[in-house]
Parts: C-alpha cells; structure tokens; sequence
C-alpha cells in the first residue's frame, strides 16, 4: 500500500509509551528489594541459630 496511510501508525496505547518498561523496571526493582530482604532475615536467621549453638556447646563444657 503507496501513500500516507501507508507511513502513518496510529498510537496505539494513547500516550503510555514505555509504560510496559515502567511496569517492567518496578517489578524488579520491588522484586529485588524482596529478595534482598528474605536474603538478610535468612542471614539473621542463620546467624542466630549458630549463635545459640555455640551459646549450648559453651555451656556445657
């Protein structure tokens, strides 16, 4: 098809261009942040487990 009509492409999402990358970046950006936070609780976690072992294996010697 020659002409115009040919070159035009209407909009299709009326005005929110990258609005899927937006969409995109937040997700993994809050995506990140969870599993920054699970990964310190985790490290938390396992840190005080060891601890409190260690606290037992001191007492009873």
């Amino acid at each position: 098809m020659d002409g115009p009509a040919s070159r035009h492409k209407p909009k299709l999402n009326n005005g929110y261009e990258g609005e899927n990358e937006r969409r995109q970046a937040r997700a993994q950006a809050w995506l990140h942040a969870l599993r920054d936070e699970i990964h310190m609780n985790t490290k938390k976690e396992v840190e005080g487990r060891a601890g409190s072992t260690l606290r037992r294996d001191l007492a009873f010697r």
